[in-house]
């Protein structure tokens, strides 16, 4: 059975991530360890 195939054209451009995946990451402390996380839109 193969899996759905997703176009590329459905994720963000990598600067348009990076702005809001950076300060999220950065953002990031102890208090975060282990927690399954997403990066905000």
């Amino acid at each position: 059975m193969s899996k759905p195939r997703i176009d590329a054209g459905h994720y963000p451009t990598r600067e348009r991530w990076a702005e809001s995946a950076v300060p999220f990451l950065l953002g990031l402390g102890p208090k975060d360890n282990g927690k399954p996380l997403t990066v905000p839109d």
